[in-house]
This record gives structure tokens, C-alpha cells and sequence, in this order.
């Protein structure tokens, strides 16, 4: 399991990190993506806009032993930031620069774009990500659906028109983009990986064509929506009924994800995750559009 390894998550839960400004559930999401794409591209990684995530990424990269690309204009974000102290392994390269004039001799596998939310700026964030992502790689674009930085939204809406890039997850407050033609072959993969499958249970992870009727078929992870289409619609789940579905042997696992001794499964705990609700975004919050509706199906 990829997160059995992990530290990103005790490092913010002791507030020895920031965490990542994302949800809960997008930031394990997020570390799974990211080891998926190494795991199975052999590449390096880089981050526009330095942040919590950083250290989330510098994980990965201490891990496997990998580069970790750091874009930045400021030098004291770069600073700020710097997660070579706790990660000695991980290959820290900074570029206090502005994205658009990147020039990196390496292949990546996995790619976070959370800088500058101008449209033409995020045209070449996710232009020059696609130039050094291995034909397996996957982008991390954050703010997807934020409604606060509609720009984000238009241009992987527009790369996706263009025929760029497919997207291949929604998260609650990210998305998930592969290079054009390569998203049936990560629906594929994700499918038999076990860790997925987990984490498909534990966040509410759909398919589109299942469960929204959508011709484009993408995942998506939404805490409301699951609760409110699903049978577990109850304020209160016991667990038993919920645990029922999934191997003992797993339980450990789901345990740490969701960081809750899982007497018993609320509302509240998953949408929150309870221990960890006063680190990460909560939903929904202002910005966020309901599921589906960027794509007009809901």
C-alpha cells in the first residue's frame, strides 16, 4: 500500500508541516496519484507553486529516491518550504523563476500546478507540463471547480477540448489530468490496484458513467454526493454494516487513512476526518461547485 509508507500526514497532524490547502480527502488522493504515476513510469517530479503540498510531494520523492522540480517567483517561498530537512532523500531542485520560463532537462511522472490562476499563466503551467510528462505521467491541478479562480476550470476544459489532455479523476477541491489517449489505460490500471479500491470506499470514489450516466467517463470523489445518493445516507453508520465490505486484514489501513478508531462512522468523521478536521479544507466550502456540474450533467 502506498500510504503505508507515508509520513506527510503525521508531519501536518503534529504541526511539524503545513498541510497541503486541500481537502482531506484530495491530500491522500493526491500522495496515491503521485506513487501510481512513479510506480509506474520510473520518472521525477516538479511542483508549480510551492505550498503545504510540497511536502506531501517531497514524501514521494524521498521514497523513491527522485528529483523534486520546485517552481516559484518567490525565493522566500522556496525557503518557506524547503522540505530537504525532512526529506534528506528526496533531490530538492528550486527554480525561483516565473513558470512560463521553465527549462528542465528531466522526464516527470507526476506534476502539481497551483501557481498563477491567470488564464494565460495556467495555459503554460499546464503547456510546460505536458512537455516534460512521460506519455504514463499524471498532472495534479489544483483549484478544479473552484468557482473563486474560474480560469483554472476553462483551461483544462479547453486542453481537454483540444484534445491534450482527458481527465481522469475529480476530487473535491483538484483534478487529475493524463496526457490524451491514456486515460482508458489508468481506468484500467486504477481498477486493479487494491489501494484504490480502498480508498473508493472510504472517500465516496465514482465512476461517472455508473453513477452520473456521463458518455465521458471519469472518477470522481465527493463526500456529500456519496451520502447523498448512497445508502449510507444516515447521519450515523455503524460500522459494522459499513467495514462488512471490505477485508479484515485492510483495517489497519483504512484506520490510518482516516485517522478514527472507526467505532463508529458518521457524518461528521467523514467529512471532516476527525483529528485532522482543523488542518484541511472542509466541504464544501464557498468556491466549491457541486459534482458534475462542470461538466453539465448535474
Amino acid at each position: 500500500m502506498f500510504f503505508d509508507h507515508s509520513r506527510f500526514s503525521e508531519l501536518s497532524a503534529t504541526k511539524v508541516t503545513k498541510p497541503a490547502l486541500k481537502t482531506y480527502a484530495d491530500t491522500i488522493l493526491f500522495f496515491f496519484f503521485g506513487a501510481a504515476a512513479i510506480e509506474t513510469s520510473n520518472n521525477h517530479i516538479m511542483e508549480i507553486g510551492v505550498g503545504g503540498s510540497t511536502y506531501v510531494l517531497a514524501d514521494l520523492a524521498d521514497f523513491y529516491k527522485k528529483e523534486l522540480h520546485l517552481v516559484d517567483l518567490s525565493n522566500d517561498n522556496l525557503d518557506r518550504f524547503n522540505p530537504s530537512k525532512l526529506f534528506p532523500v528526496a533531490t530538492v531542485i528550486d527554480h525561483a523563476i516565473d513558470s512560463r520560463k521553465i527549462d528542465i532537462n528531466t522526464t516527470l511522472s507526476y506534476v502539481h500546478i497551483d501557481g498563477n490562476k491567470d488564464y494565460d499563466i495556467n495555459t503554460s503551467d499546464l503547456s510546460k507540463a505536458l512537455e516534460y510528462l512521460d506519455e504514463y505521467g499524471i498532472i495534479c491541478q489544483d483549484d478544479f471547480g473552484n468557482n473563486k479562480w474560474p480560469t483554472v476550470t476553462q483551461t483544462v476544459k479547453d486542453f481537454e477540448y483540444q484534445q491534450k489532455i482527458e481527465i481522469l479523476c475529480v476530487g473535491e477541491s483538484s483534478a487529475w489530468l493524463v496526457p490524451y489517449g491514456k486515460k482508458e489505460f489508468w481506468i484500467n490500471k486504477l481498477k486493479e490496484i487494491e489501494e484504490f479500491n480502498l480508498l473508493s470506499l472510504i472517500f465516496g470514489i465514482n465512476s461517472a458513467s455508473e453513477v452520473l450516466k456521463s458518455p465521458n467517463d471519469y472518477f470522481f470523489t465527493s463526500t456529500l454526493f456519496y451520502f447523498n445518493k448512497s445508502k449510507y445516507h444516515p447521519d450515523v453508520i455503524n460500522n459494522n454494516d459499513y467495514i462488512s465490505r471490505i477485508k479484515n486484514e485492510n483495517f489497519d489501513y483504512i484506520r490510518k487513512v482516516i485517522n478514527s478508531n472507526l467505532e463508529f462512522i458518521n457524518k461528521e468523521t467523514l467529512l471532516q476526518f476527525r483529528k485532522c478536521e482543523e488542518f484541511y479544507l472542509r466541504v464544501p466550502y464557498p468556491e466549491q461547485s457541486e459534482v458534475g456540474y462542470l461538466f453539465g450533467e448535474i
